[in-house]
């Protein structure tokens, strides 16, 4: 149950993980870069955010509406020097 106190619930729905480390340099649609994944762990932690979110590229199979608007997360997020 999402909202058992004193617990949190938070559920991160990813797409198909590509990008370093992952053996995949694209993946199939929904799909999410390993570092736009991880900063949505990330922001979901910090802003102690309840509830399940759906962590992917923008796409016409899923919404990714909610992570955008309540955690701030952005699916083109990369971590610098790549």
């Amino acid at each position: 149950m999402l909202g058992a106190s004193p617990i949190t619930g938070i559920v991160l729905r990813y797409g198909h993980l590509y990008g370093p480390g992952t053996g995949a340099e694209v993946a199939a649609e929904p799909a999410v870069h390993v570092d736009a994944a991880a900063h949505a762990a990330l922001l979901a932690i910090e802003r102690s955010a309840q509830g399940a979110f759906n962590v992917a590229e923008p796409n016409s199979h899923i919404t990714t509406d909610k992570a955008v608007r309540e955690l701030g997360w952005q699916a083109g997020f990369r971590l610098s020097g790549e």
